[in-house]
């Protein structure tokens, strides 16, 4: 039987940027340190990963997929979930 992989928010701005306001749940490591962290969601989770635009979230979708992580990106990254969602959590 195949276990669920937990799902993973990863926000790979800068942590000021993170700090000023963020998806709420999401965790920061920015964009730099991805690759050592990635190897530790191999197996067991699905990374989604937001930031305001598209760059990063490419980039970071490269370096993941190419460590072995299953990943998907935000749409309209976190100015597109606050605009839904209301207020990000650290945001004043």
């Amino acid at each position: 039987m195949k276990k669920d992989k937990k799902t993973l928010l990863v926000d790979v701005r800068d942590r000021d940027e993170y700090e000023q306001g963020h998806v709420d749940g999401a965790i920061s490591v920015p964009l730099e340190e991805l690759t050592e962290k990635s190897f530790e969601w191999q197996e067991h989770e699905v990374t989604v990963v937001c930031n305001y635009g598209g760059q990063r979230s490419q980039k970071a979708k490269e370096i993941l997929e190419e460590n072995g992580v299953s990943v998907s990106i935000l749409p309209g990254g976190y100015h597109g979930w606050k605009s839904k969602q209301g207020e990000g959590e650290g945001t004043k």
